[in-house]
């Protein structure tokens, strides 16, 4: 299996190396998906909001995990207001509406873990 560009899909990859995503609000790097190292159950992306950014609410069919690594932001989830703060893991069932804004004065960092890929969903794999 071959990239777009034609070289070789990795397994190892350093975030910087990620695909740019903004459609949501604020910066996710997809790190591990379908496009970059051919994973079928699984990807992960890391986030990146800017003080005041928000992650509108949105809901897809897909288990989402968080992991806040860096920074301080409030999570909608369902009717639950979360606090996000580093240490803290956040468990996104599918189809619970859920987003999050940025409330500290420096970018809140996430971990996020989707299964399975969207590319399932849409057909793309």
């Amino acid at each position: 299996m071959t990239e777009g560009q034609g070289s070789p899909l990795r397994r190892v990859w350093r975030v910087e190396e990620g695909i740019d995503f903004r459609d949501n609000g604020g910066l996710v790097k997809r790190v591990l998906y379908p496009q970059t190292c051919g994973c079928q159950n699984a990807t992960l992306a890391v986030v990146y909001q800017n003080p005041g950014e928000e992650v509108r609410v949105h809901q897809h069919p897909e288990e989402e995990l968080y992991y806040v690594f860096r920074g301080r932001g409030i999570m909608t989830l369902g009717d639950e207001q979360i606090l996000l703060e580093p240490g803290v893991a956040v468990y996104i069932p599918g189809d619970v509406p859920h987003g999050q804004r940025c409330t500290g004065e420096e970018t809140l960092n996430l971990v996020a873990v989707i299964a399975p890929p969207f590319a399932k969903r849409l057909g793309l794999m």
